[in-house]
């Protein structure tokens, strides 16, 4: 009944049960998930036979054919064909085993849709960054400022943020659109340039939900509780059902009643952040939104710390020459204070030679003039006697040391060896 891949499959599988095909029905009937583990009811699954296989093991059985003619395997399977409704009792005691498991993850997932739909329409930043870009969008779009109110509009598609990085600039120190925008929330909403990373944490779980896949998979669950109710509450094996089963059967209801409760709120969060951010909300999905979201905050963060760091490094290098230029003003101001400095020193009191200056009077001044014309004299007799003419004893004695007359001391015209060197150091 089986083919020979599909046979050698299904023996491998019976190997890792580990239980003889009467403990499987038995375990089944009871739904004893004791005997039957999450695992081991995982492999019970995989080897259950579909329609047609059943169909045509139920027919060779029906014929008169022997069931030990069959393999081992189709035996083994035809063991728990024997139960009534055995899928129904396999997926009531699946659900019991690890429904649990699987109401805790489709709940997960609401919750971070709905995470994901607040942080959306609760960031401010965000919409402060749309803003912009609608502006920006409005000034690009404008063929002339006259027409500016003309050309604005209220919205921008939600692709556009993918175009804003690849819109490169002609000219200008922004390298594209991205940058531009960034700059301009820089400027006028400082406010809004850095996105709370508790939101985009928000934006980044919700995008790996499948929306649409997590709605079919509460549908496919809300269909296999009915099973199991329905299952449970079957003539022909109440009897065989624990009380323990029966109250698990009572509470998968109720798990999957409040799960299909809170999927409607999700479904609300969606109609109205899609309503607030999509162009179409009706032909809308909210996991592409964010998606598309989080790509943008991914670029966002990567620019804003490009141009932070660009304003760091040029604030740097700012700082850097306003020292430099404070160091040299320092430099050239200590330098003429000390020239000053030193020139005052000189000029203040003591000379070179330690001594003060002699303050030259007007007959101190007259002296000297005399004392300079007979030195004159002097050097004019020894010219005309080297010359050959007569030497003029009168003028040397004269340039030497003065006339007799003139060798008392005058208080007018004295001029002593102190006066002469001391003139001559000054």
């Amino acid at each position: 009944m089986l083919d020979g891949a599909r046979c050698q499959n299904t023996a491998i599988t019976i190997r890792k049960i580990k239980l003889k095909a009467e403990a499987v029905a038995e375990g089944l009937l009871k739904c004893d998930v004791n005997t039957l583990s999450k695992e081991k009811l995982e492999l019970i699954n995989l080897i259950m036979p579909n329609k047609e296989e059943e169909d045509g093991l139920r027919e060779y059985v029906d014929s008169g054919k022997k069931v030990n003619d069959l393999s081992d395997v189709e035996q083994y399977i035809y063991e728990l064909l024997k139960l009534a409704r055995v899928h129904d009792k396999l997926l009531l005691c699946t659900l019991r085993a690890s429904g649990h498991i699987k109401l805790h993850e489709l709940e997960s997932s609401l919750k971070q849709i709905q995470a994901g739909c607040r942080a959306l329409t609760e960031c401010t930043a965000l919409k402060d960054i749309l803003d912009v870009v609608v502006q920006v969008g409005n000034v690009l779009n404008c063929t002339a400022p006259s027409r500016l109110v003309e050309a604005g509009k209220g919205g921008i598609r939600l692709k556009t943020l993918e175009k804003l990085a690849v819109t490169k600039a002609v000219r200008g120190e922004h390298p594209d659109l991205l940058h531009f925008v960034v700059m301009l929330i820089m400027e006028h909403k400082p406010h809004s340039v850095e996105i709370n990373p508790q939101q985009i944490k928000a934006i980044e779980d919700a995008s790996r939900v499948d929306a649409a896949s997590l709605k079919a998979e509460i549908a496919t669950l809300k269909g296999q509780a009915k099973v199991a109710e329905t299952e449970l509450k079957h003539p022909d094996t109440v009897d065989h059902q624990s009380s323990a089963v029966r109250v698990f059967g009572t509470h998968l209801k109720e798990k999957v009643e409040k799960l299909e409760a809170r999927s409607r709120q999700c479904d609300e969060h969606k109609l109205k952040t899609l309503a607030a951010f999509a162009e179409n909300p009706a032909a809308s999905d909210v996991s592409e939104l964010f998606m598309l979201v989080k790509a943008f905050a991914v670029q966002w963060s990567k620019t804003v710390q490009k141009l932070q760091q660009k304003k760091e490094e040029a604030d740097k290098q700012a700082r850097m020459a306003a020292a430099a230029l404070d160091r040299a003003r320092s430099s050239t101001d200590g330098t003429g204070d000390s020239r000053l400095s030193r020139e005052r020193a000189g000029t203040g009191g003591a000379t070179r030679s330690g001594r003060r200056k002699t303050k030259i009077t007007p007959a101190r001044k007259k002296s000297m003039h005399a004392a300079l014309a007979r030195t004159q004299a002097g050097i004019d007799g020894l010219l005309g006697t080297m010359s050959g003419g007569a030497m003029d004893l009168e003028k040397i004695r004269a340039a030497v040391g003065g006339s007799d007359s003139d060798n008392s001391d005058d208080a007018n015209g004295a001029w002593d060896a102190s006066d002469s060197s001391d003139d001559e150091s000054d």
